[in-house]
């Protein structure tokens, strides 16, 4: 029998301490999508960890929904601690410590209430739904990276679903039916973005295949739905220089549209050579908004078929 006394509190204080020192200042790898989605997972067997420490602090008596309100307390207060510095304090990440509290939480009640079989059985159940939760989007993203490497020269096409997690966009855009009679797309689902009231609305693809040598031409196949033209810009970033590094304007036709841009308008660098390439953006301007843009496919091509 644990006898509860104040000299048992230094190793969980000191735990519990490394904890919110790592969770402070650690970052997981670089800049990347899956980086980022990794450093905002370990933010659930975080909390699950801290939960069970404060249990310990707390002890064996301590009941669940007095833990889950303290838990619940750390949570927001380590994201508050965040506001001082240069890391973001999210509420989506108080989310996520709650989703590894309530994980903890049911491991830590079957561990109290339950015996044999059952106990292991609960137990094991928490641990795998920890497991899962956690490498969920991780997972979705790596699932992205397989697919946009496997399918390159295409960009984005109909199919290419897995690349969500690679999407970003300050408009509405979801995956919806190709337009009828839009050729050779009808029937397929294609990216559908909703132009809202920004400067520069529009979808990136981040994180493209960098290396686009050997190609000649970016090609686009979109849809203007409406009666009247509409002006988009086609750019791309290149690797070290931070923003928009270069971008050709678009004059689009109501209906279908092909778009071919010759590649040297869009990957040669300032040194005159080619640059590889970070992002892909496709965005209009305010005089589009409320107008939607249907894209098919984007992909590079090449004026000689390879042999």
């Amino acid at each position: 029998m644990v006898v509860w006394s104040r000299k048992n509190w230094l190793p969980p204080l000191a735990l519990l301490g490394a904890l919110i020192l790592a969770q402070q200042t650690l970052t997981l790898g670089d800049s990347s999508h899956f980086s980022r989605a990794l450093t905002n997972a370990m933010h659930i067997p975080w909390s699950a960890g801290v939960a069970v420490v404060l249990w310990w602090l707390m002890g064996p008596r301590a009941s669940i929904p007095r833990l889950l309100a303290v838990c619940v307390l750390v949570a927001v207060v380590t994201e508050l601690m965040q506001i001082p510095t240069a890391r973001d304090a999210s509420l989506s990440d108080v989310g996520r410590d709650l989703i590894g509290t309530g994980f903890a939480a049911a491991g830590l009640w079957s561990y109290r209430n339950l015996a044999g079989a059952p106990r292991i059985f609960v137990c094991v159940l928490v641990l795998i739904g920890l497991t899962a939760a956690t490498v969920f989007v991780p997972g979705r993203v790596a699932l992205a990276y397989q697919q946009r490497d496997g399918r390159f020269p295409q960009l984005l096409a109909p199919g290419l679903s897995r690349l969500s997690p690679l999407w970003r966009s300050n408009c509405p855009v979801s995956v919806a039916p190709a337009p009828d009679g839009w050729m050779p797309f009808s029937g397929a689902r294609v990216l559908r973005l909703h132009l809202c009231d920004e400067t520069y609305p529009g979808v990136t693809l981040d994180e493209v295949v960098a290396d686009w040598t050997g190609y000649d031409q970016l090609e686009a196949d979109v849809y203007l739905p409406g009666g009247s033209p509409m002006d988009i810009t086609i750019a791309v970033g290149h690797v070290g220089v931070p923003g928009t590094s270069a971008y050709v304007p678009v004059e689009l036709d109501p209906g279908a549209n092909l778009v071919r841009i010759p590649l040297t308008r869009l990957i040669t660098g300032a040194d005159g050579k080619p640059a590889a390439i970070t992002h892909l953006i496709v965005h209009s301007n305010r005089a589009g908004a409320g107008r939607d843009l249907f894209i098919g496919r984007i992909r590079l091509t090449s004026d000689v078929p390879p042999r």
